[in-house]
Order: C-alpha cells, then structure tokens, then sequence
C-alpha cells in the first residue's frame, strides 16, 4: 500500500512545493494550467487524487489527465506504476451540463399588472406591500405560473453571465404556507444566482435570500440560504478576482457570518460587515435604508473576528 509519503513525495516533484491543509486531507499546489502568479490554487486530495483549481476551474479525479497533459513522460509513467488504483477521470464533458427550464406557462408580472386576475392582483399587491415597484419587477424578471407547484408563488429568475437561465426561486406569498419556498432542483453551489449584475472588481454585496437582492444596489448576489462552500462557483469567483466582499447575512445568522467571514479570511479577501440595526435581514430594510447601511459598513480583520466570536458566546451563556 502507497503510504501518504510516497504520495506527498511524488506530487512535489510533479507540481513543486505544496501546501497541506489544516485537517490534513487535501494539500495545494501552483495549477500548471493557468500559472496563476506564485498561487497555489490547485488543491488536490491526498488520499483518492481528485483535484480541482480554485482559479481556472480545472477538475477531475486522479492525476493521469494533469500529468500527461502539463509535467514529463517519466512522470506519467511513474504514476501509472505507482498508483493503478486510483480513479482516473478527464473532466466532464460538455454533453452532460445540466439545464434549467421555467414552468411552461411563466409570464412576468410587470406585464400583467393591470390584470383583473384575482390570482395575479394577489402576487401584485404583494410585491407592493414590499415595497416593489414595476421598475423592479422588470429588473429581476419576477413572474408566476398557473401550474400547481407555483399557485400562489412569486417566480424569481436567475441568470448566468451569458444571459442563460441558471436557477429560480418561487417563494409563497401565502404568511401560513407549509413549504415557503420551491427552488430548481440543479446544485445551488454549481451558481452564482443573478451573475449577469455582478461585478467581480467591485465590492459585491453577499445576502442570505434572492428576495432580500431586491432592496439591494446591483452589485449583490445571495447564498440562497446556504453556507458558503469552498466548492461552491460563487467562492470560486470570489478568490480568482479576489473581489471584496460585504456580508449581511441574517441578524440570527451569527455562527453562519462567523463562518463565512473566516473561510474568507483563509483566502484574504477583503470583508466588510453591513450593520442591520433594529432590522432582522436586509429585506426588511427600504432601499435607501440599505445604502445608508452600506455607506457605515466597517472592515473585518482576523482580530475583530475574534472579538464578536468571544462576545457572542459571552452573550449566549447570559440568556
């Protein structure tokens, strides 16, 4: 059996020094396809060889396809002998993407807002009552479906930097619904919901839900409620552009914002935190509340970090 050496040992001499991660499962090393300055993007795992760079989007499983591709014939070779067992797989083709489709019937609601349709004035007047205007109804395309899974629901589309539909959200205007929202079945990590606003060289703002985005400025996307995974693409993007980021996650979301802001740190990515004041979330805010927010947002270091972990489980223990 290869011990964890061996394997340490080879991959330096394929890919130059590396650098092991905390838990010691995955070690990272310089990505011979984009040559990213001196940058070790390329992170690999120790154990079955699957590999992934943070940069370029480079993936597969087992190094054959790297090593035939980039480093020496001496090298690809000793790899075939030394590691037989490991899964090798180039990356995915590009007849298995995924896609995304609205139901068949979708209709915007900007369109529609002088309709008589009980159903239609509901959805209306609800997105009113949030301080919606028509203007915003056009800009994140929200709509409706008459199909059963989206009765009562508003429909907010996601689109991709070429303008392809990548994601949508159908949340339930109903205050008592039983399943508040239904969300397309493809990956949440795999997109960066509403991509073709974002900016990447400017301060992009990061909230929890979609309808939170609508009282924000365009540089914002959200997390769809989720954390922010190493493996999602919206981390991804982040650490190629190295773009800084604004956090207002949720007020409840404190271990959540921990998390994310430290996960950031790890990668150096400039964090500033978005105070929400009496508010529960940035949806609760008016537009012009969210600007004044943003304009009093204050820098994060490791140290601040520290500091607000301390002071909320300080806080907890008192409750």
């Amino acid at each position: 059996m290869i011990s964890v050496t061996e394997k340490l040992k080879f991959i330096q001499s394929a890919f130059g020094r590396y650098e092991i991660s905390r838990d010691g499962l995955n070690i990272s090393v310089r990505c011979p396809n984009c040559r990213i300055s001196k940058k070790k993007k390329l992170v690999i795992r120790i154990d079955n060889g699957v590999y992934h760079c943070w940069v370029c989007g480079m993936k597969g499983k087992g190094l054959k396809y790297v090593l035939k591709k980039f480093c020496s014939q001496f090298l690809y070779e000793e790899y075939l002998k030394k590691f037989p067992v490991q899964n090798d797989t180039e990356e995915e083709s590009d007849d298995q993407v995924k896609r995304v489709f609205l139901p068949g019937d979708f209709k915007l609601l900007a369109q529609n807002t002088e309709s008589r349709d009980p159903t239609i004035k509901s959805l209306i007047f609800y997105l009113r009552s949030r301080g919606l205007s028509t203007r915003d109804m056009w800009y994140f395309k929200l709509g409706f479906s008459k199909e059963p899974m989206f009765r009562d629901r508003v429909i907010m589309p996601s689109f991709d930097d070429c303008g392809e539909l990548n994601y949508y959200v159908a949340r339930s205007t109903e205050k008592n619904s039983v399943r508040k929202y239904v969300n397309s079945s493809f990956p949440r990590k795999e997109i960066v919901f509403n991509e073709i606003n974002i900016r990447w060289d400017d301060n992009l703002t990061i909230v929890e839900g979609p309808f939170d985005l609508v009282k924000c400025d365009q540089n914002s996307t959200c997390l769809l409620g989720s954390f922010l995974s190493e493996r999602s693409l919206l981390f991804q993007k982040i650490v190629k552009n190295e773009t800084p980021i604004i956090l207002a996650l949720d007020h409840d979301a404190v271990k959540k914002t921990q998390k994310v802001c430290g996960l950031l740190m790890d990668y150096n990515i400039p964090i500033k935190l978005l105070p929400l004041g009496s508010r529960s979330d940035v949806g609760e805010m008016t537009k012009e509340e969210f600007l004044e927010a943003k304009k009093n947002s204050q820098p994060l270091n490791r140290k601040g970090l520290i500091l607000k972990k301390i002071r909320s489980i300080s806080t907890s223990c008192f409750v």
